[in-house]
Formats: structure tokens, C-alpha cells, sequence
């Protein structure tokens, strides 16, 4: 027994020093702190695509199985934001020495039963095959239901073009790049590709979404056609990721080399590898617009009525809007005959001609592209827009026929003089033989009986002559004088005797 007296100190130090560690010891208990020879202190740690958790870094306690507390413990394995219950996980319950205390899997519902569990903490871990998803402490300290959250996190992908227009229908790649041998041994993919662990395709918005996906390291792929974007993701959380993908527009203004709109002319646009992206054909203000194009160079070839008009590089990475001035002209055309007069609603046909040259010298041998026709107006003029050629113009109203050959490099004006047509003389004459014929045959008739009258009265003059002269028998001047008589009464130039 020690005493303290009054006014006086103690003399013994041991005995000081005792006695303050035995009230420390007795506030220590009644704090409810079991203090031992046997603690020991640990840290463990696990680690999850570069991130760290630290599991516990303080004073263990062990629960206590000599007590006779019992409580009917439940465990729920839900993702981090408690929305989503996990039924194919393993579960295992350790004390905090790291001794297995129980393993279960859980119900249809994401429940785990652990039953009458001893008073104490425990740390609870959570395992998708060799792939940890889940670890937490709790303290059983009553009958309840803990809740365990896993990992498991929402990933939102949004994918626009490069003017922030939502891509709709894109197919969305997620590739692991962790690869887990064990819970204790796995390791990052680099530099290629990891295992696919799920697609989808984006909405009306250009948003794809990823639900319940464990934490790591992922790869994100965007495909429209071919890979328009790509991005590796470190996932510790619900994220939103907004991709610009590999994808834009082009616009095409055709005109003419006066500056007027070039209209249902074809544009054929070719990839930097030759393949035809598309074909299209301007509107009536010369423009032509394609979506969803990739970021490269693209050659562009123009036609109107047949003829490349423009060959041009497109870079849309720089520009997206481009204009192509065309070898377009216009060529105005009056129509006339041979004394100056215009000729209303004449028609005029022109067509585009190829040429070979023959000795020096060129012959037109053939037409490119189809004809053009067209009609005057009541001043016998028309005008209309032609690439650069050489052209046959032929004009023809009625029985006026008039051509020209002309070499369009520049907008013109030009007259067709027409006369009339070879054929017209031709049908003319063929027309008026028959009644040519049929008039000269008439008149023969008609001038052939005088004649006959004539030759028969200087026939029978001259027989009068021999008879009289003793060249000719009475009988056979008989005869010839009756023969020749009656045949001038056929023809009317002599009466009978």
C-alpha cells in the first residue's frame, strides 16, 4: 500500500512510474481498447488497373468466438451505385488476419446468407473469375443486411463528327486490356488490342452506353465503315467520354466559267486508294454535299453531258467547302435563211465530235455524248451551256437546212445561215418528171399528126410525079394512091374523091 502525504513527494521513482502505467492501463480499459502483446499491425493492398486501395492500415481485432454474441448476417452484391444486384461472383469472408472465414455465391437476388456469424470485423471480397471487383470491411456488431459495392461502373461513350454532329448507328468497341492470371497476377495489354468485352451501337445522339463495367484499363473503338476513333480509358468511376471521330462533310460548288451554277452535272469523288466514295449529281444551284466522309484527300472528277469538265484534289481536313470552275461556256446561236431573215422554231441539234487526223489532216469521224436539241425562239435565237469541244450545230426548218462546226473554248455567238435543202431540190424534181414526161408526150402526140399528114401528102405527090413521067403501072399507081388517100382521111388532112 502506498500513502502520500501532505506537503511531501514520494522519494521512489520506480514506484511513480509504476504507478501511472497502471492508470493508463485502467483508462485504456475502460475505453473498451484491448491492448496486447500479440498486436501487430498490417497493410494490404490491391491494386486495380494503376489504382491503389488501401484495405486496412490499423489495429486488427479478431472476432471474438468464445462469445457467445451470434448474429444472422446478410450480405447484397451490388455495383458501386447500388442500382444492379450480381449473382455470378464468388465471395469470400476473411477475419482481417487474412484467414478464410467462409465462401459462398450469391443468390438470383445478389444475396449471400453468411447464417450465425460471431461479433467482430471481417473484410469481405468480391471476385469475378480471377479478376478482384469488390473488397470491403464491416463490423458485426447485430443482425443486419451490409450492403457490398462492387467496382462496377457506368461508362457513356458519345461520338460526333468533326463539326460536333452526333453519329447515329456507329457500332462501339470496349476491349479489356487487363489481362488477370490470377487475383494477384495480371497485367496490362500494350500496344495492341485486348479481349472484346462488349459492343453496342450509338442512338439518335451519337451516345453509346456501357453499363455495370468492372474498373481497368479499356480501349475504346468507334466503327463507321472502318475505324474512325480510338481511345484508351482508365475506368475508376462513372464516366461520360465525348469522342470526335475521323468523320466530316464535304461540299461541292460547280459553276461555270462566267460564275453560273452548273446544274445536274455528275461528281464522282474518289478516296486517296482510288475506290469511288460516291456519285451524285448538283442541284439547280450547282451544289452537291455528302455526310459522313473520312478526314483525307479525295480526288473529284466533274462531267456535264459526257465530258470531264474538272479534275481537282479535295482536302478536307483543311476545307470542307470547295468550289469547281468548270470548262462550261455558253454558246448563243441565231438562226437565219439565205437573205437575212430569222427563222422562229427552227430546230437546232448539237452534238459533240471526236476527231482523228488522217495525213496531217482532221476528219471528223464520230460524235461523244448524247445530242443536244433545241428550238429558237420567235427572233430565231437559243442559247445554252456546253463544255469545252468541238461541235456540230445543224439547224433545219423545213425545207431550210444550214450546220456549222464550232470550237467551243470560250461563251460565243454564232449564226447559222440555212438554204435549201439538196433533198428539196431532189423531191422537187422528182416531183415534176412525171408530169414533165407525161406533158412532152402529150404534145409529141399532138405535133406527130401534122407531120404524118405532111409525109403522106409529099408521098403521094411524089407518086403522082412517077406516075405521070411513066415510072410507076397504072395498077400499082392505083393501089398506092387508094392506100395513101385513105390513110390521109384517117388523119383528117385530105377528103375522098
Amino acid at each position: 500500500m502506498l500513502r502520500v502525504t501532505e506537503g511531501r513527494f514520494l522519494k521512489n521513482t520506480k514506484t511513480i512510474v509504476f504507478l501511472l502505467f497502471l492508470l493508463m492501463i485502467l483508462n485504456l480499459k475502460s475505453s473498451n481498447v484491448f491492448l496486447g502483446f500479440n498486436r501487430k499491425t498490417t497493410t494490404r493492398k490491391v491494386e486495380t488497373s494503376e489504382k491503389i486501395f488501401v484495405l486496412a492500415n490499423r489495429v486488427n481485432s479478431k472476432p471474438n468466438q468464445n462469445s457467445e454474441d451470434q448474429f444472422n448476417i446478410t450480405l447484397w452484391i451490388t455495383d458501386w451505385n447500388e442500382k444492379v444486384a450480381f449473382t455470378d461472383m464468388n465471395i469470400t469472408v476473411y477475419d482481417l488476419d487474412r484467414k478464410v472465414v467462409s465462401s459462398h455465391l450469391p443468390n438470383e437476388t445478389g444475396h449471400v446468407d453468411l447464417g450465425h456469424t460471431y461479433a467482430g470485423p471481417y473484410a469481405v471480397q468480391v471476385q469475378s473469375g480471377n479478376r478482384t471487383v469488390g473488397y470491403q470491411e464491416i463490423k458485426v456488431e447485430d443482425s443486419g443486411t451490409f450492403t457490398i459495392r462492387t467496382w462496377a461502373y457506368d461508362l457513356t461513350v458519345g461520338c460526333f463528327d468533326q463539326e460536333n454532329v452526333p453519329l447515329q448507328d456507329h457500332v462501339v468497341f470496349l476491349y479489356d486490356q487487363l489481362v488477370f492470371y490470377s487475383p494477384d497476377n495480371f497485367t496490362a495489354v500494350a500496344n495492341q488490342t485486348g479481349l472484346l468485352a462488349n459492343w453496342t451501337k450509338t442512338d439518335g445522339s451519337g451516345i453509346a452506353h456501357f453499363k455495370d463495367v468492372w474498373n481497368g484499363t479499356y480501349k475504346i473503338g468507334v466503327l463507321g465503315g472502318e475505324l474512325i476513333a480510338e481511345e484508351i480509358v482508365n475506368l475508376q468511376e462513372s464516366e461520360f467520354i465525348t469522342l470526335k471521330c475521323n468523320k466530316t462533310y464535304l461540299t461541292l460548288r460547280c459553276v461555270t466559267e462566267s460564275d453560273e451554277p452548273l446544274s445536274n452535272a455528275t461528281v464522282y469523288i474518289r478516296a486517296s486508294d482510288g475506290h469511288l466514295v460516291f456519285r451524285d449529281y448538283t442541284d439547280k444551284n450547282g451544289y452537291v454535299r455528302h455526310e459522313g466522309i473520312y478526314l483525307d484527300k479525295y480526288k473529284v472528277f466533274v462531267e456535264w453531258m459526257g465530258i470531264q469538265v474538272w479534275f481537282g484534289t479535295v482536302d478536307v481536313q483543311e476545307e470542307r467547302e470547295s468550289t469547281a470552275r468548270c470548262s462550261v461556256y455558253k454558246l448563243r446561236l441565231r438562226v437565219e435563211d439565205s437573205f437575212g431573215n430569222a427563222l422562229p422554231s427552227a430546230v437546232v441539234t448539237v452534238r459533240a465530235t471526236a476527231k482523228r487526223y488522217v495525213n496531217g489532216r482532221a476528219i471528223v469521224y464520230s460524235y461523244v455524248g448524247p445530242s443536244l436539241e433545241l428550238e429558237t425562239d420567235e427572233r430565231g435565237s437559243v442559247s445554252c451551256l456546253l463544255p469545252s469541244a468541238t461541235y456540230e450545230v445543224s439547224c433545219n426548218y423545213g425545207m431550210y437546212l444550214g450546220s456549222a462546226i464550232i470550237n467551243l473554248v470560250s461563251d460565243q455567238k454564232e449564226t447559222i445561215r440555212c438554204n435549201i435543202h439538196t433533198n428539196a431540190w431532189s423531191l422537187a424534181f422528182f416531183v415534176a418528171s412525171p408530169l414533165i414526161g407525161l406533158t412532152l408526150l402529150l404534145e409529141r402526140q399532138r405535133l406527130r399528126k401534122p407531120l404524118e399528114i405532111r409525109r403522106y401528102k409529099n408521098m403521094l405527090s411524089k407518086l403522082e410525079s412517077m406516075y405521070r413521067n411513066g415510072q410507076v403501072e397504072y395498077r400499082l399507081y392505083r393501089k398506092l394512091r387508094e392506100e395513101y388517100e385513105a390513110r390521109l382521111m384517117e388523119l383528117g388532112g385530105r377528103e375522098m374523091r
